[in-house]
This record gives C-alpha cells, structure tokens and sequence, in this order.
C-alpha cells in the first residue's frame, strides 16, 4: 500500500468501510452517508432524540460544523487530516456525534451516538470510546463464594505517624492474609490534587473477561483488537496516499517500571506493567507490548534503570512480539479523557446492572458484583462481556493524586505533601531499603489506576517482591483477594495444575497479570484465600511474594507504589534467582543494592534499627550462593579470575542468556568481548581457555563486608533475619547447599565443589612449578642455596596443596558471628633476587621470539 501510494500514477482507490473500533477516524464520505439514513424513531427516542426534526438537526449540524480537534481524546490536532475526499476534516475519536455526546436523559444516564451507527440507542466502538453492552446482567445466578476477610487496622493518630514502623508492628499477623487494610484516622482527609486534571489523557485496556481464566493459548480473540489493527494499517494507507505524516500507532512512550511513562505532559499511561519490556541496556525484543504495562502479558525490568520494561506496578495491579509469540495480552484500547472515561464507566454499568424489566439498578451490592464477575470469568466466549482498563498511568508524567511539594495552594495542602503516608514519599523513608534507589517508574515513583465496574487486576506479585501500598483517592469500591507467602509455592502449582495449557504455551505467565483463578477453586485445592473491600481513604498493604488480585466495583482512582522495610530483604534474594530462571530483567539491582545498604549500615547516620540483624543474614547467604557458582565457574567454563578493578565495565549489564543481572561477577569470552554472561552460563562453545571471570569484590572483601555486618548486628543487640532463600530457589544443589549450612552439615554437593576448587588450586601451583623447573634447566650455572631454598619452599606448597583437596572452600554457616574464611590454597613464596636477575633476561627474549607473547597467569 506505501509502494503504490507512493506512486505518481496510480488507479483511485475504491471507498472502503472502516471496521468498527474504539477511537479510529471515520471516512468523510461516511458522514455524508449518514447524512441520507431515514429517520429511525425507535434509535432516535433510545439515543435521547426527541423528534425527527431533532435527529435531522443533529445530524446536519454534525456534518456542517464539526467542532475543532483540540482538547477531544483521541488522534491530537498534530495527526489531523486536513481535508478528505469529500471536502471536510476526518474526526477524531467521538467527533462524529459531538452535538449529542455531552447529553444526558432525565435520569442522568450519558446518550451515545453517532453518524457511523446512524444514532443507535447502543451507539457503537467509535463513540462510546470502548466496548459496546451486548449483555445484561443474570441475578441470582452470580458464581459467589464464602472468602475470610483479612484484618482491618485502625491506627491512632499517634500510630499514624511513620507507617513503617506502623506496618512492622502489625506485620507478625497482617502477613499471615498477604494483604491487610488500614483505614486512616477520621482527620485523614487529603485532597485530590491531581494537575491538569481537565486535559489528562491516559490509555487504556480492553479486557474480555471471560477470556481471563478458561481461555485457548495464544493472543486475544478480541474483535476489537483486530479491527484496530486493520484501522491501523488502513490510516497508514490513507496517509500515505494523501502525502501526509502516518498516525501515531499507539508506541511506547518510554514508560513502565523503568521510565517515564503516557508520552507528553498532557497524559500518561503509555506503557508500565501491562507493557513494552525494555532491558537496563535498552529495548528487548519480543517481551511485551507497546501500550505498555504488566498487564499486556510481559512481566517487567537498581541503580534504577530508565528504560520501560517487563516488569509490580504497585498494588493493584510486551513489545510487538508478545502476541507474535503467541502471548496473551490484554489490548490495548482508545485513550480517554477522565471526564470522557466517567461518562463510559458510567453508562456500561448503568446499562449492564439492569433488572428483568430493563430498568437500571444504581445501588447493586458489592456481593452482587463480585458473584456476577467470577461468573462471567468462568463464562464461555457467548458471554462477549468487555470492559477497559485505566492502569499504569505515570505520575512522573502526569502528576501525583496528592499534593507536590512546592506546588501547594495552602498549608493544608503542604501538610499532605510532606507527610509519611503520602505514597509519594513512602519509598523514601529513611526505613525503606528503596530510599537509596534512583527514580524508578513504577516501584519508587507511583502509578494511577482509573478502573470501571468489572475491570480487573490478575493474580500476581510485586516487583522483586516488594511491599506494596494502594490508596482509594475517590469512587466506588475495590475488591481484593490475597494468597498469603507462606502458600505461595502451593499457589503457582495449583495454576499449573488447573491452566497446563496456558504455561505450555506461556511459562511466564504469572508474570503477565492477565489470569485469573476463582477463589472456589483455589479454595478447594486447600490454597488459603482471603478478601477485602477497598472504599474511599482506605489504604491496602500487600506483603512481599504475597499473590494479590482483584476487580472494581465502579468507577474510581487509586494510587500504588512500592516500598522495602529491611525485613523485604531475604524475599529479595529469592526474586533475584527466580527471575534468572524465568529469564526475566530486573528493575533493581539487588546485588548493588546489597553492596549500598551495607555502606549505610556502617554509618550511624544512616542506619536503622534491625538493619544490621537482617542484612547479615541475607549478606551471607547471597555471599554463600556466590562462593560456590565462583567456584564451579572457574572448574567448568572459565580457566582465569580477574578483578574489574583493572578493566573497563559497565555496572548495568544482563547475562545474554538468563538476563541475570552481572554486578558482582560475570564470564567474558575472547570471542565476544561485547557479551557477558552469569556464572552459571555460556554463550558460545569455545574453550574454557579463552573465558575469564571478571569479579568485582574478591570473595575475601565480601566475606569482610559480611563480617562487619554480623559484628555490628552483635554490638547492637539484634538478631540476625530469617532467610527463605533455602526454602524456595530454583536451583537444587544450591537450596541444598543453603540448607547443609543452616544445620552445620556438609552435604556431597558441597564436598564435591570444596575437592574440584582444590583440584583446580593445586593444578595452577603444578602449573607455576613446572615453569621455575623449566628455569632451573635452561640455567647455565646450579643454582645458589638461595634458588634451592626456594624450590624446596615450592615443593612444600605443593603437598599442602595436594593434602586441602577434601578442605579447600570452608563456609561458614550464614548466622554464625564469623565470617566464612577465604580459600586455604598456599601460595608460592616469593623468588630469591638472584633467580629472578638471572632469568629476566631469559624471559624477555622467550617472549621476544612468541608471537603472540605468552603470559604467565598464576593461579
């Protein structure tokens, strides 16, 4: 279609039909049609057109004076036509029927229609701006079931002064449920001071509910999704033929989990969780999709990386290849206006909830939805009930629900802008792990959620299983369902269990937040569950690798982000080693992490209570793990170590293979210096030989820093951290390994790396004997007691060498007071001057008559 539009000469393109779909352009021709339809008294009287005359005039005026493009949702005024075939401007998503679409009946219910469905009572995709109601809801026949609430707090207003030392305190039961509700003080009243809240646009998601849980593998059958699509291409068509600039096809505007997300100041939500997954070093192909968000079906991605990514929104809650891959994702669907948004909201759930009689029912129960939502869930495909979806909307870009700092009106308003339950402001606290992160869509920076009645956040965990907080700014209720962490490996093997096709075809797919599972099932394979109602003020805790899910009630706002209390770290370590199993990005460094809290931990300024206790703890397990890959590294698929003291790297890089971050260790080969991988991988079939591992503490530093830890968790009194590590890594011979050192004993893994790093001591120590004999050979004199003493001391070194081999990688359980000791392989004394004057000489002409020069590397 470029090729031909490009053309000079070319036969006039026959008018075509545009496909239905939310926010496409209609065709002027079409206008003109609509213009000759008869009059339809039943539409017209559905559509609040009184008379004929008054559906004439609406028409006329639509087609004689549309209004101008600004300050609709939809295509902006940059992408605008200009003039069509038959003389007027194309419209942007709506404009058709803008003389009518601001109107209202006597009961307050928002009209629809347009010239494209000739002023149906139903109105159609183009101006409802998302799905039409084909359905009505069944009473008495909703799919509820009986799920214990979890606790609700009330704090004082003394209690109410730090959250995490709130949150801590009521931590020992609350994490029992994987989620709790706070309900703050009755003088918690901050206003809702969003900016620009007039122009804001934000885009949003089709989600076809019965395809949540009983689906087929593969993309979404949405129709809409197709015909965007097919409208898509068919714009880029019409642009080219008229010579102009193609449309915006709905790409990520670097949002997300790593970045800013929703593209210009007027609007946000243009990619996070449910979107385009974007590696710490750029754009990763085929993981997501470019809308943006978790929620497409692509999980996301410290140092905090700015890139949109894969990867815990907050609370609630990939590139084009996610579907070309056969993923599911949720499309992505037109972007709205709040006003334009509450008036489809509105109107869905007014028309949806209607009694037999066909009369809406306003005040429908929160039970009464949620037995109509999980029975639409389990629904089959005939149920054609769609609903969008306002998530991952970036407050980097469009602003905070709460008021900024130094954009304040009045002291009430600075009040809330610097108080400690802001969720601005709760990553920050001097007590949250994530306070020395940079700006991190998403995880430090919050995200808004616009949901209507039926909209839906799937089964998942927090990035990096982090703490989560979700504030109710305004509307109608959310409901929440929990798996606490301690079910959490019984969970994602009943999901397995009850969906073996949907992870056959998408491994990944808890990571995609876009599957459900009914609480009745979870419930029946001895899963706990728990529930409960989010309203106006309330705020929702989510504990670390607790699976949390939900739907919503209504139209409202909410507002998510993450938090990290010192007691987050162990469950940090597990996210690190389940993410390189599934091959997913991190969107925080947690080895760097590690390394900065520590420096913090050394300074009283900066240090907290607990901090040291507990970051011992997961120190020198994370420190264990690393002694034994190191290890086995160096006797499988590395021949050298190297420190980076000495070399150039950057601190950000993934294995090419299991995108594990590489921040303390990692293996370059000779053949590609450009290509990094983790300790447990390689990417190329070369030698051992040519590889080197490049390390960038010594295990002696990280044993040091691990020490310091555990001196001054003891100095202070506390108790070192519980570690689940053991519990729930992937890895077999590690979480054996973990668990021999937790109870003292030795196991045969963890002798069989012990005798294969002493092997590999003792062959370098044979390696360096050989060369000083080769030495002594090519002497011409016999050597001086000196060089003879020397050889003898080698030779001693070598037996101790030989005698470590069972004894060579002491570990020191991580909660003992002590560090585990560096590795016992001796070393060679040094040589006497008198052997190394006499060979320099020698050495440099060996050197002189190799090409390429031969280097000597001790082991």
């Amino acid at each position: 279609l470029r090729s031909a539009a490009m053309s000079s000469e070319r036969e006039p393109r026959p008018k075509r039909r545009r496909v239905e779909t939310p926010g496409m352009y209609a065709y002027d021709d079409m206008w003109a049609e609509a213009n000759l339809v008869p009059y339809d008294g039943a539409a017209a009287d559905g559509a609040g057109v009184a008379t004929q005359e008054d559906a004439l005039g609406v028409k006329e005026k639509a087609a004689r004076d549309p209004p101008p493009d600004a300050g609709w949702p939809g295509r902006s005024q940059q992408f605008a036509r200009g003039q069509g075939r038959t003389g007027r401007r194309s419209q942007p998503h709506g404009q058709e029927c803008r003389a009518s679409d601001m109107r209202s009946d006597s009961t307050g219910m928002p009209i629809f229609g347009c010239a494209k469905c000739k002023f149906s009572s139903l109105g159609c995709m183009r101006c409802l701006g998302g799905p039409i109601v084909q359905s009505a809801w069944k009473p008495g026949q909703g799919d509820s079931v009986s799920v214990p609430p979890v606790p609700s707090y009330y704090p004082t207003e003394e209690e109410f002064a730090d959250p995490l030392q709130y949150v801590a305190r009521i931590r020992p039961e609350a994490e029992k449920f994987g989620i709790c509700r706070i309900v703050p003080p009755a003088s918690w009243k901050p206003p809702f001071a969003l900016p620009n809240k007039e122009t804001l646009e934000f885009e949003t998601r089709i989600q076809t509910l019965h395809e949540l849980m009983y689906r087929e593998a593969g993309p979404s059958k949405s129709p809409a999704a197709q015909a965007m699509d097919e409208n898509e291409l068919e714009d880029e068509a019409d642009a080219a033929e008229y010579g102009e600039a193609p449309p915006p096809r709905h790409l990520p505007s670097a949002s997300g989990r790593m970045g800013p997300a929703g593209g210009s100041g007027s609007g946000g939500g243009g990619g996070g969780r449910m979107g385009p997954a974007m590696g710490r070093m750029g754009p990763v192909p085929s993981r997501m999709d470019p809308a943006g968000g978790r929620m497409s079906g692509g999980g996301p991605s410290i140092g905090a990386r700015t890139e949109p990514m894969d990867v815990g929104g907050s609370g609630d809650e990939t590139d084009d290849g996610a579907e070309s891959k056969g993923n599911y994702s949720f499309p992505r669907g037109e972007r709205h206006t709040l006003k334009s948004f509450e008036r489809y909201a509105t109107y869905f759930k007014r028309r949806y909830f209607v009694d037999e009689r066909g009369e809406s029912q306003p005040s429908v129960s929160v039970e009464d939805m949620e037995g109509e939502f999980w029975r639409l869930v389990h629904a089959n495909k005939a149920s054609k009930v769609e609903v969008i979806y306002g998530a991952d909307v970036a407050t980097m870009e469009v602003g905070s629900g709460f008021p900024a700092k130094g954009k304040c009106s009045d002291e009430k308003e600075e009040q809330y802008a610097t108080h400690r339950w802001n969720v601005c402001n709760m990553p920050y606290n001097p007590k949250s792990c994530l306070h020395i992160v940079e700006n991190t869509t998403g995880i430090t920076v919050p995200w808004l959620y616009f949901g209507m009645v039926l909209s839906a956040f799937c089964w998942h965990v927090e990035d990096h299983n982090f703490y989560s907080v979700n504030y109710h700014h305004w509307g109608d209720e959310k409901v929440w369902y929990s798996v606490p962490s301690s079910a959490s490996k019984k969970f994602e093997a009943t999901m397995r269990a009850k969906l073996p096709h949907l992870f056959e075809s998408q491994p990944d797919l808890l990571h995609g937040l876009c599957t459900e599972l009914s609480p009745r099932e979870l419930l029946a394979a001895g899963v706990p569950v728990y529930r409960a109602v989010q309203e106006q003020g309330n705020f929702i805790i989510t504990f670390p690798y607790a699976y949390h899910s939900g739907f919503n009630c209504g139209y409202n706002c909410a507002e998510a982000v993450n938090f990290a209390p010192s007691d987050w770290l162990p469950f940090g370590n597990l996210a690190q080693e389940r993410y390189s199993q599934d091959s997913r990005f991190v969107s925080v460094s947690h080895d760097k992490m590690l390394l900065n809290l520590a420096e913090a931990a050394g300074d009283e300024a900066r240090a907290w209570e607990g901090l040291n206790g507990q970051l011992a703890s997961v120190f020198n397990e994370r420190l264990h793990v690393e002694r034994i890959r190191r290890s086995d590294a160096l006797c499988t698929r590395a021949a050298t170590a190297v420190s980076m003291a000495n070399r150039s790297f950057d601190d950000e890089q993934d294995c090419v293979v299991c995108q594990r971050e590489l921040f303390w260790s990692r293996i370059v080969c000779e053949c590609s210096a450009k290509k990094y991988t983790c300790l447990e991988h390689s990417h190329c079939s070369c030698d051992p030989q040519r590889r080197t591992l490049v390390y960038r503490h010594s295990l002696g530093e990280l044993a040091g820093i691990g020490q310091r830890l555990s001196d001054a968790a003891t100095t202070k009194g506390e108790l070192l951290g519980r570690t689940v590590l053991a519990d729930h890594v992937p890895d077999p011979v590690v979480a054996r390994a973990l668990r021999a050192e937790e109870s003292g004993v030795d196991d045969r893994e963890a002798q069989e790396v012990r005798r294969a790093a002493a092997q590999a001591a003792r062959a370098g120590l044979e390696e360096e004997l050989t060369e000083v004999r080769l030495d002594l050979t090519e002497a011409s004199e016999p050597p001086d007691p000196a060089i003879a003493a020397y050889y003898a001391a080698a030779a001693a070194a070598a037996a101790a060498a030989t005698a470590a081999t069972t004894n060579a990688l002491p570990i020191a359980p991580p909660r003992l007071k002590r560090s585990p000791s560096p590795l016992p392989v001796p070393s060679l004394p040094a040589p006497p001057p008198a052997l190394t004057n006499a060979n320099a000489e020698r050495e440099r002409e060996r050197e002189r008559q190799q090409s390429p020069p031969r280097y000597h590397v001790l082991a």
